[in-house]
């Protein structure tokens, strides 16, 4: 299992417009091979906008790496972002954890 998860800073007044961008984008990777799942979340509004995060999970790390590289050259669906832009991370499996209930 391949988790990649994403922080992307976008500029007050652009959220709506990112946030339909973003829909179209997450089409893309539910078609594609080896995707698993999805989480989207939208953060607090500050002075500056709002940071929205994203979790995928892929079967394994060629799966997520083959629908990256696919959409190079489509930078453009991000829009207007801040100054830290975006923060990708990637992680290769989970933790097993045990429930202390």
């Amino acid at each position: 299992m391949f988790m990649a998860s994403e922080q992307i800073k976008i500029l007050k007044g652009h959220e709506p417009a990112f946030e339909k961008r973003w829909a179209m984008k997450q089409l893309s990777f539910q078609s594609a091979p080896g995707y698993l799942s999805c989480r989207f979340a939208k953060g607090r509004e500050n002075d500056d906008g709002v940071v929205y995060l994203s979790l995928t999970v892929w079967v394994n790390e060629e799966s997520f790496l083959a629908w990256k590289f696919g959409l190079i050259g489509l930078e453009s669906w991000v829009g207007p972002v801040g100054p830290d832009r975006t923060r990708m991370e990637e992680f290769d499996s989970m933790i097993p954890r045990t429930n202390p209930q």
